[in-house]
């Protein structure tokens, strides 16, 4: 589960804010790639190239979808976020030195008709125990650094809020009015498994959008994968995030099986 999809890329603060503004573009069609991410050490018993070979097969593609949905080109995520946070929390910026990490990728993205978005990433480690105490180290910020997180992130989308509006229409009065970030509760899949909640709300004298952003993880031996899904104003489908992440489960397994 790559830490840096528990950051808000840039693009789903601009899709919130976009459609609190009434508008935004879309692309029609799917990029059938994925990109890769900072690499640091080589695994001892298969290259780099193998590895990222098999994080790509865990990907979601425009065929896990219903008819209607359309892919996106995967933008990058906020650089800056991290620094936002303060010293003991600085988890989101150094994720190319965690221990026994190989390769990180991410799918494209992909918009329902109702304009949800979701997109998923997958990690290689070295081997199992890497996989495994990265998975604790994210438990474990999460537990010491809630709070601070949940403050960078509100400060994050009011900040966007307020260039969107700036950029499109100064005279809207957009503000965002709750955040919250919270564990969710989630069924087990694969060796373990983390689900992250992001809840708010954005209100005018004209409108209100209630937004979701959740972000579920898991692990099988030495490979993660991830979903993040943005939904407006109501929570995601449970049913589609768990066919999703069988889906996850069973490429990351097989992914793992590839590297033996």
């Amino acid at each position: 589960m790559s830490r840096n999809r528990l950051g808000v890329p840039a693009a789903l603060v601009l899709a919130l804010t976009a459609a609190s503004c009434g508008g935004g573009d879309n692309k029609d069609g799917a990029s059938g790639t994925t990109k890769a991410t900072e690499t640091t050490q080589e695994a001892g018993s298969f290259s780099e190239e193998e590895a990222k070979a098999a994080a790509n097969t865990v990907q979601l593609t425009i065929s896990d979808f219903p008819t209607g949905w359309v892919g996106e080109a995967a933008q990058p995520n906020n650089g800056t976020f991290g620094a936002n946070l303060p010293a003991e929390c600085q988890f989101f910026g150094d994720e190319e030195n965690v221990p026994g990490t190989v390769t990180t990728v991410e799918s494209d993205e992909f918009v329902s008709p109702d304009k949800d978005r979701v997109s998923s990433n997958s990690t290689v480690y070295e081997n199992t125990e890497a996989g495994a105490n990265a998975f604790a180290a994210i438990r474990q910020f999460f537990d010491d650094c809630r709070e601070p997180l949940r403050n960078a992130f509100t400060d994050l989308f009011r900040d966007a809020l307020r260039n969107e509006v700036n950029t499109r229409n100064s005279s809207l009065q957009l503000e965002l009015t709750q955040f919250d970030l919270n564990l969710m509760p989630f069924p087990q899949y694969g060796d373990e498994s983390l689900a992250f909640r992001m809840n708010g709300k954005i209100e005018s004298p004209e409108i209100s959008l209630d937004f979701t952003i959740d972000a579920i993880g898991t692990r099988l031996e030495n490979v993660d994968a991830g979903l993040t899904y943005v939904s407006y104003g109501s929570t995601p489908s449970a049913e589609s995030e768990k066919g999703l992440m069988l889906k996850l489960e069973q490429r990351a397994r097989e992914a793992a099986a590839s590297l033996k």
